[in-house]
């Protein structure tokens, strides 16, 4: 197995710990960049955790060549959406699964950051259909013969028709507008995001994609969130709701912050629908919370996810001590059994990086919005 040398002084100081590994598994935190000045206003410095990490790293002496990557990458967004995922919570045990096997497997690291499976591209694929239907002024009885064509048997589409209609009301010019713009970025998630086996570009459909990067494997993608404002029909629907409306950048940032990777993408599409129909952003829960989409299978619930989460962290933090398997009454046995079995035995590197996730996730909880995730109160 190679090692990379790792040499560090046990001296808790900047210099010291900028040079280890340990400082960099925290995107997506206050610690991202370093010892900054925005790290130490939250208080990396007094971080007794942190400085036990970094002086575990200490004691490796050399740090396995696997480890230094996946804590450098893959602990890191994309591989650890602070966001959960809409498949929360494979990126918890795809991560211990990797820790435990002491190898990283891209190929089973598919709950990442703007990577979406085939199935929900196509369910959104069939939302859009019911929207543009209305949008081109469609007769809901025609729009059922058509599904009646399509064999689309899964939901009650149907029923999910007559929802979007009754949700976004008679059309109108500013309606008709925003909708527009609310379909055009939703259309670009079936083009930009991918599934872990697709090309990530694709100019059989017909699109340039001027705004790519390399991500961190080498591969050459499209720039997800923000090649789409570039686009000249963007750009002119834009400046026309700016035309219409005085609380224009409020429809707009709404319409721009979805991710079709994201848990609620769909329950967000619901209130979308709702803002336009009645064209305000203020509504009342009660008509926010209205089923338009029939979409509560496609997230996980509040309850499953702090139930489940809290259980992951128990078996987590037993592992860590050196406990094995602690079963309790309070956390689903289920889920401790199945986190201490991924990590298996333990070995210095392993128990580093679970360290280092472990204490990830705590600031990601407190700095961003993780908690809203793993909390039944959210």
């Amino acid at each position: 197995m190679k090692r990379s040398d790792n040499r560090l002084s046990d001296r808790w100081t900047k210099d010291n710990y900028e040079k280890s590994i340990s400082s960099k598994a925290w995107y997506g935190t206050p610690y991202g960049g370093g010892w900054t000045e925005l790290a130490v206003r939250e208080g990396l410095p007094e971080d007794g955790e942190l400085k036990e990490i970094f002086l575990e790293e200490v004691r490796l002496g050399e740090v396995p060549d696997w480890a230094r990557r996946f804590a450098e990458v893959y602990l890191n967004e994309p591989w650890l959406p602070y966001c959960g995922h809409y498949t929360f919570p494979n990126m918890l045990l795809q991560t211990v699964t990797c820790i435990g096997k002491e190898q990283v497997s891209t190929e089973e690291m598919t709950a990442r950051c703007y990577r979406v499976d085939p199935e929900r591209r196509e369910l959104l694929a069939r939302y859009l259909f019911c929207m543009d239907a209305w949008l081109k002024g469609a007769d809901e009885e025609h729009l059922v013969e058509k599904f009646r064509g399509l064999g689309w048997s899964e939901r009650n589409w149907e029923m999910i028709a007559g929802n979007i209609y009754d949700a976004l009301g008679e059309r109108d010019e500013d309606k008709v507008l925003l909708l527009r713009r609310i379909m055009h970025r939703q259309r670009w998630w079936l083009r930009a995001l991918f599934w872990t086996d697709d090309k990530p570009l694709d100019e059989r459909l017909g699109y340039y994609y001027g705004k790519t990067y390399l991500d961190k494997e080498g591969q050459t993608r499209v720039d997800e969130y923000m090649a789409e404002f570039e686009d000249p029909e963007v750009v002119q629907l834009e400046a026309e709701i700016r035309r219409r409306f005085g609380d224009a950048n409020k429809w707009l940032s709404m319409i721009q912050s979805t991710w079709l990777c994201g848990p609620k993408a769909f329950r967000y599409l619901e209130r979308q629908l709702l803002h336009v129909g009645n064209k305000s952003l203020s509504l009342s829960p009660a008509v926010l919370d209205r089923s338009i989409l029939m979409c509560e299978d496609t997230y996980p619930q509040k309850e499953y996810r702090a139930r489940w989460y809290r259980a992951f962290r128990w078996a987590l933090d037993s592992w860590l001590e050196g406990k094995g398997v602690v079963e309790s009454d309070e956390f689903d046995p289920d889920v401790v059994h199945k986190v201490a079995e991924l990590l298996g035995s333990t070995t210095p590197a392993k128990h580093w990086l679970a360290r280092l996730l472990r204490h990830k996730l705590d600031l990601y909880e407190k700095h961003s919005g993780f908690d809203k995730v793993v909390s039944v109160r959210s």
